[in-house]
């Protein structure tokens, strides 16, 4: 403690800080000169692509709406993407298990078989890796479907309602 208050005292931390901030500056408006076009860029293809997949699942959402079989349908495919999901998860925690008692394995017999098992242990990861990120794509991809049929039967069941508000008013 004693030795960040001795350094603060210092003239020279006080001069490199200054000269550090200065280049810091210097580089920073060097660097928005250089890639400000290009996060320009990068920002309008992002807000596109955003605005894209806006309408397409508010498309995606009109037609499930007053299509129920369309709807028992994606509720399906939704059932059978999240199972997928599941048993990706299952076999990397199966892969995970037996990796742990390959290490006990290990430990127990005192055998030297090191190189094998980080090689082991690599692939194993990788894999895992693998089915963990599938997974979660499975998951979004499924959550996804199931958020787009509530949206479509919320959207349904209000048009219900001014549907049969209209008619009380007209009588």
């Amino acid at each position: 403690m004693n030795g960040i208050f001795e350094l603060l005292k210092s003239p020279s931390f006080w001069f490199g800080s200054v000269i550090i901030g200065i280049l810091i500056n210097i580089a920073s408006h060097f660097l928005i000169q250089k890639w400000g076009g290009w996060l320009s860029k990068i920002s309008k293809k992002w807000a596109t692509r955003t605005e894209k997949l806006s309408k397409e699942r508010e498309n995606r959402i009109l037609a499930l709406m007053n299509n129920p079989s369309e709807q028992i349908f994606q509720l399906s495919e939704a059932t059978y993407i999240r199972s997928r999901g599941n048993q990706h998860m299952m076999f990397t925690s199966i892969i995970l298990l037996y990796l742990i008692g390959f290490g006990l394995v290990k430990l127990i017999s005192h055998v030297q078989f090191d190189w094998l098992l980080e090689t082991f242990k690599t692939l194993v990861a990788i894999f895992s890796l693998f089915l963990m990120i599938s997974a979660s794509i499975d998951f979004f991809d499924a959550t996804s479907k199931v958020s787009e049929i509530r949206e479509a039967r919320s959207r349904e069941k209000k048009l219900k309602e001014i549907n049969e508000n209209t008619r009380h008013q007209l009588r």
